[in-house]
């Protein structure tokens, strides 16, 4: 049936997942570009190539690349998610290159911290998958 091949087209790896949650707290564009990077983190911390164990490389031409949206774009989402606190992003390595950590700011954001009346809650665990065997990330090559 055409509807089944529409489906499977539109949810195969060209997909960009964003939590609607979030873009309504930090903005569409915002969410796009922080959950391109999350998916880098979990495709790193899978093969076990974290620097530092929390940092990975990544190029804004990628972030470009993988999310569809202009470099400079990117570039000015990336500057509001360090501002936010949501990730951090440093100079490392040699030669430099650009590299990214997540924080646990998103918890505050998305209204998960525990609050002074009990309701919500900081998650016991975050588990990221071990799988040596993971996708990369649309359009990344290493």
């Amino acid at each position: 049936m055409m509807k089944d091949v529409i489906i499977d087209l539109l949810r195969s790896d060209g997909s960009i997942v964003v939590n609607k949650r979030l873009a309504k707290a930090i903005g569409l564009m915002e969410a796009v570009v922080y959950s391109e990077i999350v998916s880098l983190y979990k495709y790193w911390a899978s093969r076990g190539e974290l620097v530092d164990g929390e940092w990975f490389f990544c190029t804004d031409e990628k972030l470009s690349e993988n999310t569809t949206i202009p470099e400079r774009t990117v570039r000015r989402k990336v500057a509001e998610l360090v501002k936010l606190g949501l990730i951090e992003k440093e100079l490392k390595g040699l030669p430099a290159k650009i590299h990214y950590r997540i924080t646990d700011k998103i918890f505050e954001v998305l209204g998960l911290w525990p609050t002074k009346d009990g309701q919500n809650g900081q998650p016991d665990k975050i588990n990221v998958s071990s799988d040596k065997n993971a996708e990369k990330p649309h359009g990344y090559q290493v």
